[in-house]
């Protein structure tokens, strides 16, 4: 049986300087990893971040965990030090129900060009729009879904085509769901390394980059990352992600019909499920990489509801 999840809103308003973001994401890691385990196919401890848009509104942002893993997050919104009082962030428990998307919208996901040892690039947050076009009974939604894993073990043959000839590898991405998506995957995999050799990757400068380099010693999350609205709007939702150029970059994953109803269920219900599952090569992303990708602490957030704010004691 799953965990009961806990759902909550976010007003920032103090922003987090990118040091503290590092550190939230750090210790949410370890705060994860180190809950227990629960039944038998059930995935490990997972954190959600949502931000949401209606017509005329500004974003709303929407942090999700299980309960029992809730009560050690306020340490983390809360860090002592000079900076911080309990009025930085203002906590709002709220019912998952708000977060929920109508079968109308259409979904994208955002996957790494290359294989997962290779870094985003650039210092600067990614910065979000505060408000999009909507008509009435249009919504938008920005889902992230990471569950943390131990410390990754990378490819030293991925490593080393770099470091000889600048050969960045191409990730394999499976278009289906469920078995299929696994027999396909080893297909492809065979076909990419025995038959399409020369067209599987691209040339860059023959060293790693200062992030590339940092990614290897950092902790580490299973990411997903999906965009669901009107599909004319995708492409703007996306172009904040996809300038994000390093070693590697992130690029739009359209999807068929039958994987935008799977992914559909999956973020509405906030749960990873086979669909998911079956992706044998998700995006492995590092903290510092997390932090600067998700705007969740470092933009200003202000309530539009008059709805009374909870003391959390």
């Amino acid at each position: 049986m799953n965990n009961p999840l806990q759902t909550i809103r976010l007003e920032i308003q103090n922003p987090f300087s990118m040091k503290e973001q590092l550190k939230f994401w750090k210790r949410t890691h370890r705060i994860l990893l180190n809950q227990k385990e629960g039944g038998w196919g059930q995935v490990r401890h997972a954190v959600w971040v949502d931000y949401i848009y209606h017509p005329g509104e500004s974003v709303k942002v929407y942090l999700t965990l299980e309960k029992n893993a809730y009560e050690s997050f306020h340490s983390l919104l809360y860090p002592k030090g000079k900076r911080r009082r309990k009025s930085d962030v203002i906590i709002h428990e709220v019912s998952s129900s708000e977060l929920e998307l109508s079968a109308k919208v259409s979904i994208c996901e955002l996957k790494l060009a290359y294989e997962n040892l290779f870094a985003l690039g650039g210092d600067s947050p990614v910065q979000l729009p505060g408000q999009i076009s909507l008509v009435p009974g249009e919504c938008a939604r920005i889902s992230f879904c990471f569950i943390p894993i131990q410390g990754e073990e990378w490819d030293t043959a991925i490593l080393k085509k770099k470091m000889e000839g600048g050969q960045k590898e191409r990730r394999q991405v499976v278009s289906q769901t469920g078995w299929v998506r696994y027999i396909l995957y080893f297909i492809n995999a065979m076909l990419q390394r025995f038959l399409f050799r020369d067209n599987k990757g691209t040339v860059d400068q023959p060293w790693l980059s200062g992030e590339t380099l940092q990614k290897l010693n950092d902790s580490y999350f299973k990411s997903y990352i999906r965009l669901a609205a009107p599909q004319h709007l995708l492409p703007k939702l996306a172009r904040p992600f996809l300038t994000r150029e390093g070693e590697n970059q992130l690029i739009i994953h359209f999807l068929p019909r039958k994987e935008q109803k799977a992914s559909l269920k999956e973020i509405n219900k906030l749960r990873i499920g086979l669909y998911s599952r079956s992706d044998l090569n998700p995006n492995i992303l590092g903290c510092k990489e997390i932090s600067q990708l998700l705007p969740l602490l470092n933009k200003k957030l202000n309530s539009t509801s008059s709805e009374a704010r909870p003391n959390l004691g």
